[in-house]
């Protein structure tokens, strides 16, 4: 794995990448556009608008950067505007839907194992983030969460539940499919 040398909060996240390619020249920018006192906890390369460039968690917020040969883009969500995270894997690579403020992101071509990590970090960070004050983010349950029984609810109702469920991290992604089905399949 290719070192970096930028400072050690980044280097740790950039050692921890299963893949640099296509990320190197944001990775060694990263901190021109952090803030003061901000730090990087997790990397991941992927592709957002078209462009390829490195998604960073760090303990302020969720950024994308994509340092280009003439310009720079960064696109940035604050964790408490954030409402949902998805993450759906493939084979290799995978997506990361962010639903922030009303919009979504879509940030594609992650390196799956890369990519998942963020997720993980990045459901439970806004889980802090919306738990009231004074209360801590409820943990994730150890059994898989139950989708409630038709016993009255629509199939747009009980996937509602369902999609919560899983952008809380509450449900693995191949529950979710499987439940899913489930409710579809249902009478």
């Amino acid at each position: 794995m290719a070192r970096f040398d930028v400072r050690p909060d980044i280097d740790a996240a950039a050692g921890r990448l299963s893949n640099t390619m296509g990320a190197q020249r944001e990775i060694t920018e990263l901190p021109q556009i952090l803030r003061e006192g901000e730090t990087v906890d997790t990397l991941a390369s992927g592709q957002y608008g078209g462009g390829a460039g490195l998604l960073a968690m760090t303990d302020r917020r969720l950024v994308f950067l994509e340092h280009g040969a003439t310009a720079r883009r960064v696109a940035e969500f604050a964790y408490g505007s954030i409402s949902s995270v998805r993450w759906q894997g493939g084979m290799i690579f995978g997506t990361l839907t962010v639903l922030a403020a009303g919009s979504q992101a879509e940030i594609n071509q992650i390196p799956k194992q890369d990519g998942r990590a963020l997720a993980d970090r990045l459901r439970s960070r806004v889980a802090q983030e919306t738990a009231p004050a004074g209360q801590a983010a409820p943990a994730a349950p150890h059994a898989p969460a139950a989708v409630p029984a038709a016993g009255g609810q629509d199939v747009a109702t009980r996937l509602a539940t369902l999609e919560q469920l899983r952008a809380v991290g509450a449900v693995t992604d191949a529950e979710y499919r499987d439940r899913r089905a489930a409710i579809l399949d249902a009478p």
